[in-house]
């Protein structure tokens, strides 16, 4: 019995990470298990290599970048969409 009310507090931590995680991100919870295996490693190398960066100006232009593809990546797949 203190096998599954551990488990159960286990998996409502756990979901209780994974929103507040999702919430900092501003994106739904449901994107974690749609997301390939391949990007949540990339995810996790960015992560604490953002941290490594010191200095504000740096993460700027690190953002600035992202952003940049971002928004590219979005147009390209909205004409894709037309």
């Amino acid at each position: 019995m203190h096998q599954i009310e551990g488990t159960d507090r286990c998996s409502m931590r756990s979901a209780f990470l994974l929103k507040r995680i999702a919430a900092v991100l501003n994106c739904p919870i449901e994107a974690f298990s749609e997301t390939a295996p391949d990007e949540i490693a990339q995810t996790v190398e960015l992560m604490p290599l953002w941290l490594t960066i010191e200095h504000e100006q740096d993460r700027m232009k690190v953002l600035s970048i992202v952003r940049s593809v971002a928004s590219t990546a979005a147009a390209a797949e909205a004409r894709q969409g037309e």
